[in-house]
Formats: structure tokens, sequence, C-alpha cells
């Protein structure tokens, strides 16, 4: 077997967040956890894969290292503002492969979904009055 020469980091896993989503009020009111899970969702993402990820409170704890109601708030915060879209909810009977809540990213297509860049771009606040300051 032939010995690889050159390695390429063109495969390697990344996330890419775009500047005009910094200043969009659906990026700069999320807290520092849901960004972090956020952006590390996005660098596993697959575009061959499905995108489905399993996000229980307690996973998705374990993986920004903070308490279960600090990543259940992330995740609501991220499910409100559209970065993730619900697409099961988790529950405490059933069957146990089904008991875990299911997201997807909501700019990528699933099999329900078509492919859309900008659908957390469009998020606006419950309350119409309120007005967010970009940095």
């Amino acid at each position: 077997m032939a010995k690889r020469t050159h390695f390429s980091r063109h495969d390697d896993p990344h996330a890419r967040i775009y500047d005009h989503w910094v200043h969009h009020p659906a990026w700069a009111t999320l807290s520092l956890h849901a960004k972090v899970l956020l952006t590390e969702t996005m660098a596993s993402y697959r575009p061959w894969l499905s995108n489905l990820y399993p996000m229980s409170n307690a996973r998705a704890a374990r993986q920004l290292k903070c308490a279960e109601n600090t990543a259940a708030k992330a995740i609501a915060e991220l499910i409100e503002r559209g970065w993730f879209v619900l697409e099961r909810r988790g529950a405490m009977k059933g069957q146990r492969g089904a008991r875990e809540r299911m997201v997807s990213l909501g700019m990528f297509k699933t099999e329900t979904r078509v492919d859309d860049k900008n659908a957390a771009l469009r998020w606006a606040p419950a309350d119409p009055t309120e007005v967010f300051r970009t940095p």
C-alpha cells in the first residue's frame, strides 16, 4: 500500500460562521453555551449523512461541560431562533430508541425539508417592539 505524501485538510470537520450571521439578532442574542453547541453541531455536519442529531439535555451537558438545565436552555434558544429544527420531541416513556430529542440544522436540508441557507436569518423576536443592538 502506498504511503500518503500529501495531507489535505479540505475534508477536515469545520463550521462556517458568516459575518452577516454574527450581526444578526438570531445570533447576537444567543447565550455563549448556545453558540458553542451550534458551532460544534455545524462542525459535525456532513452533506452525505443525514442531518439529524440526537440532542438530549444530558448529551448536550456533557458536550458543553455544564449543568443539564443550562444545556436545555441552550437547545431551546437554538430551536426558538431557527438554528435548530425540532424533528422529534424527546419523551420519558415509549420505545427506548425514540426517547431522545432529535434536531436538525435549520440551514441544511433533511428528507422532509429543502436546503435553506438563510432560514435562521428570518428569525424575528416574539415581541415586535423589541429592539436589538448589533455589535
